[in-house]
């Protein structure tokens, strides 16, 4: 059997981390527009922060599912199981 998480069920830290990272990758590629005549130049320690903070947000939320599935309070909602099962037939 395999477990599949719908999106729906994961926290809003992760969708604010993953924005984190939209915004950092858009900061970045506007800094370097601007400084275009300078020189070459380029900066990931924003983007990569965001990618850690994002990381660290995951690694939390799947130990806090497993924990809860390994002590049996992880109840999945039947009505989402039974639409995953025929989108996933259908795609």
């Amino acid at each position: 059997m395999r477990l599949q998480l719908d999106s729906s069920q994961l926290s809003n830290v992760d969708n604010r981390a993953a924005e984190a990272v939209a915004e950092n990758g858009h900061a970045a590629r506007a800094a370097s527009a601007r400084g275009a005549g300078a020189g070459d130049s380029i900066s990931l320690s924003g983007t990569s922060n965001a990618l850690n903070q994002f990381e660290t947000h995951r690694s939390a939320r799947i130990q806090q599912l497993t924990a809860a599935v390994q002590n049996g309070s992880y109840h999945v909602s039947t009505s989402a199981l039974s639409s995953a099962i025929v989108r996933n037939g259908l795609a």
